[in-house]
C-alpha cells in the first residue's frame, strides 16, 4: 500500500529522532540509525487487527505541515530519553560495582565454596509489599534500603528513586529492586533502556565474555523487558537476570545475579521472579 505523495506521513524514530517517510506497511527499521521502530505498522496491527494503513498513518505518524514542530518536540523527548538510557545503564553498572564481587566480602579462601545454602529453598522467605514502590516480592533474605548514587540530571526529569538490596553468602548471590520515578510526559522505552544497560556493563572493568539476550514480556499486563545474561569476572562465571518494567510514570528494575551452575540459586531466581507483582500502578 502506497501513501499519497501529497499527504506524506513520517514515522518518528524513538532512538535517534529521525522522521522516516511512511510510504508503505513494510517500514520496520529507522533509515538513519537502523534500529527497530516500535510503532511500525506491523507492530501497531498486533493491537489494532481491524485497523488499516491509512488509520495507522493518521494515528501514529506526523504530517509535513507539522514536520518542524513535531521534529523539535521529538528531539526534546529523545534528549530526555537519552538521559534515561544513560541513567539506567549507569545504575546497572553501579549495581555491578556495588553488589558483585565486593572485595571486602569475598576472599580467595571462600571462592571455592560459593554455592548457596542447602536450606535456601526450604527456609521461610520474606514476603513483602514495598509501599514506596507498590511492588510485592518474595526473597530468601530481607531486603534492606540501598544507597545508590545516580548521576546528576536536569530537574525536570526525575521525581524520586528508591533501591532495596539483599545478598547471600560472600555477597555473590545478589538481589536488587530499584525504582526511579520520572515527571509526567517523560518517555520510557524499556528495550532501549535495556540496550543502554548492556552497553554500560560492557564497559565495566574485569567483565569478560559477556553474553546477553533481551526478551519482550509483560508483568501484570504492563509492558516489561527481561535481560538474561552471563559474564566472567575475577575468574568466576556469573549469570544474571534483569527485569525492567513500567509502573505508572516509574521505571522499575529487579536484578538478580548468582554463580553459574548453582542449581539451588537458579531455582531461587525462578521463585523470586515468579513472585513479583505490581500492587499499585498510579
Amino acid at each position: 500500500v502506497k501513501a499519497n505523495d501529497s499527504k506524506m506521513y513520517f514515522l518518528p524514530c524513538e532512538h535517534c529522532g529521525h522522521l522516516n517517510p511512511a510510504e508503505n506497511e513494510y517500514l520496520t527499521l529507522c533509515r538513519k540509525c537502523g534500529k527497530k521502530l516500535r510503532n511500525s505498522f506491523i507492530e501497531w496491527k498486533k493491537s489494532h487487527p481491524e485497523g488499516n494503513f491509512s488509520q495507522w498513518q493518521e494515528q501514529i505518524c506526523v504530517r509535513p505541515e507539522v514536520f518542524e514542530e513535531e521534529k523539535s518536540e521529538i528531539l526534546k523527548r529523545n534528549r530526555k530519553l537519552a538521559i534515561i538510557l544513560s541513567l539506567t545503564g549507569l545504575l546497572l553498572a553501579g549495581l555491578f560495582t556495588l553488589i558483585y564481587f565486593n572485595k571486602e566480602k569475598i576472599e580467595k579462601s571462600v571462592i571455592s565454596a560459593l554455592s548457596t545454602p542447602a536450606d535456601l529453598l526450604e527456609k521461610e522467605w520474606y514476603k513483602k509489599v514495598y509501599p514506596e514502590t507498590g511492588i510485592y516480592l518474595e526473597t530468601p533474605w530481607e531486603m534492606q534500603p540501598a544507597d545508590i548514587k545516580i548521576p546528576e540530571t536536569p530537574g525536570d526529569i526525575i521525581v524520586s528513586q528508591l533501591a532495596f538490596q539483599a545478598s547471600g553468602k560472600a555477597g555473590i548471590f545478589n538481589i536488587m529492586l530499584f525504582e526511579i520515578t520520572f515527571k509526567d510526559g517523560i518517555p520510557i522505552n524499556l528495550e532501549a533502556a535495556a540496550e543502554g544497560a548492556i552497553e554500560q556493563i560492557k564497559n565495566q572493568e574485569q567483565i569478560e565474555n559477556l553474553k546477553t539476550e533481551i526478551i519482550n514480556t509483560e508483568l501484570d499486563g504492563t509492558e516489561a523487558v527481561v535481560v538474561r545474561g552471563a559474564f566472567t569476572r575475577m575468574g568466576i562465571r556469573m549469570q544474571f537476570r534483569h527485569l525492567l518494567f513500567k509502573n505508572g510514570s516509574s521505571l522499575g528494575q529487579l536484578v538478580v545475579s548468582y554463580p553459574k551452575g548453582d542449581e539451588r540459586a537458579a531455582k531461587a531466581v525462578e521463585r523470586i521472579f515468579n513472585s513479583i507483582k505490581i500492587i499499585q500502578n498510579e
